[in-house]
């Protein structure tokens, strides 16, 4: 029961993905095609101005607008459909496999040949939810985004004390609880066999807004 309703959620996540990864494609498109027209311009006014005299305009606004579209929505495409084919390679996990890794192991506990990463910031984290944490609670380090054979995982590299690491289909939930400078966010997440629990992350609100809506959890 539990591995068809993580199979479930990773077919759904997999869609949110793709069309996501589609939107993007299309913003680069129309950026690109932004870039282009504002430049075509740019060379007629200044064709006709080198040759009957007048003004001419250059529009380097769009057209660096247009480019840097390109650019972000093509990046960001890319790293859609890694996650999604991701997702794809989960499903077919079988349960035993399911059950590792455990939920907490030491920092570094993923090599560098078993992932790619895909997006990292500077992070706090407490185990439980927010609303029971205390500033002792904290633990200091890196929140890691990586694509590994078996599937999208955040990994959080403590700079002291244990890390962990977390398959993206675990997550049942992600909510905003604090906003400002940092975000608050308390995933609720779930393995095989026990019960759900919450983790508390504090950091940079574009990287961490960045980071979830990567794996198909929009923070508003």
């Amino acid at each position: 029961m539990w591995e068809m309703d993580t199979q479930q959620v990773g077919a759904s996540r997999r869609r949110q993905l793709e069309v996501a990864a589609s939107r993007a494609t299309v913003w680069a498109v129309v950026s690109g095609l932004i870039a282009i027209v504002a430049a075509i311009v740019s060379l007629l006014t200044y064709a006709d101005a080198s040759q009957n005299g007048g003004v001419f305009y250059v529009w380097w606004g769009p057209v660096v607008f247009g480019v840097w579209g390109v650019l972000r929505n093509g990046v960001k495409a890319r790293k859609l459909r890694i996650l999604a084919s991701g997702f794809a390679s989960t499903r077919q996990a079988t349960s035993a496999e399911s059950a590792a890794p455990p939920i907490a192991a030491p920092s570094g506990y993923i090599s560098d040949r078993e992932q790619e990463l895909l997006a990292r910031t500077s992070a706090d984290y407490v185990d439980g939810p927010w609303a029971v944490a205390s500033r002792s609670d904290l633990t200091r380090g890196w929140l890691l985004l990586s694509r590994t054979p078996r599937g999208p995982r955040l990994m959080f590299d403590a700079d002291h004390g244990r890390g962990w690491a977390l398959y993206t289909s675990k997550i049942l939930d992600v909510a905003l609880v604090g906003k400002g400078p940092n975000v608050i966010v308390e995933v609720v997440f779930q393995h095989p066999g026990r019960d759900a629990e919450v983790r508390t992350i504090i950091g940079p609100k574009g990287r961490i807004r960045e980071i979830f809506e990567t794996i198909g959890h929009r923070i508003l």
